[in-house]
């Protein structure tokens, strides 16, 4: 038996915008916005990946907020913003915008973090779940560590788990930072934080060549023409259903692509 919420394989981006706009969201700058703009141009979108990280993506399923349940333990489904399927890869695209540079480097939490802040009766169930996330990255992983490393960061863990679930040598597992930004100072400077996190955290998986990394920085200049608005918990008018009529943000092209452990290209 299997189960999906809305239409599964939506060939209509409209109709894929109509069930996206029942998701809860604070404001146009939660990144899912300007993610689902971008996307929309899918068949460009997905040329410009292929040739940035040489890997072809033949007949992708898109797939947004994308769950993965831990395989031992009782917590949350990982929801990657963006799973890309196709035969030889699967892509997790993880977005990030506003949220990074007011809050992501300040509340973020290392596995350590997140076990110990609870009640002592709950740690045991919380480091079989952070464990059985690292299980599933270990096949992808130069390192001999059997236990998930405490350092790393919990979030960046089971996102990375995501990616790696249901791959084989046969198949790679690629994570994919896609950072929109304003041109302005603090979202440069806070950029490099975010990369600095990144590449410690991908320093103690040590990833093999099935695994890859990449960030996707796109600048994002929002539209004045139209005022959003909370109200009653929600806010208005819809961004998804704007989307529909017009653009809300304005991109650099397709923005840049490089592996998170090298140099931009």
């Amino acid at each position: 038996m299997k189960f999906t919420i809305g239409t599964p394989g939506v060939d209509d981006y409209d109709i894929l915008l109509d069930e996206m706009s029942g998701m809860r969201i604070n404001s146009e700058e939660t990144s899912t916005v300007p993610l689902a703009q971008f996307w929309k141009n899918t068949q460009n979108v997905i040329w410009f990946l292929e040739s940035k990280i040489e890997i072809a993506v033949p007949d992708p399923l898109l797939c947004f907020e994308y769950p993965v349940k831990p395989q031992v333990g009782k917590n949350r489904c990982s929801m990657t913003d963006l799973m890309i399927l196709s035969q030889k890869n699967k892509i997790a695209i993880e977005a990030k915008y506003k949220e990074y540079v007011d809050a992501w480097a300040s509340t973020v939490e290392t596995v350590a973090k997140w076990t110990e802040k609870n009640a002592v009766n709950k740690r045991d169930n919380k480091r079989n779940v952070a464990n059985a996330w690292w299980k599933m990255i270990r096949p992808f992983s130069k390192s001999k560590i059997n236990e998930v490393p405490q350092d790393i960061g919990y979030q960046f863990l089971h996102r990375t788990a995501s990616a790696c679930y249901g791959c084989d040598t046969q198949r790679k597992a690629i994570v994919i930072y896609q950072v929109f930004y304003k041109p302005e100072t603090k979202y440069h400077e806070k950029l490099a934080e975010l990369e600095d996190k990144l590449r410690r955290w991908l320093s103690l998986i040590d990833p093999n060549e099935y695994l890859r990394f990449y960030i996707w920085k796109i600048e994002a200049v929002p539209s004045t023409d139209t005022k959003f608005e909370k109200r009653n918990s929600k806010t208005e008018p819809c961004p998804f259903n704007e989307l529909k009529k017009k653009s809300i943000y304005t991109f650099n092209g397709y923005g840049t692509i490089y592996p998170l452990y090298g140099k931009e290209s």
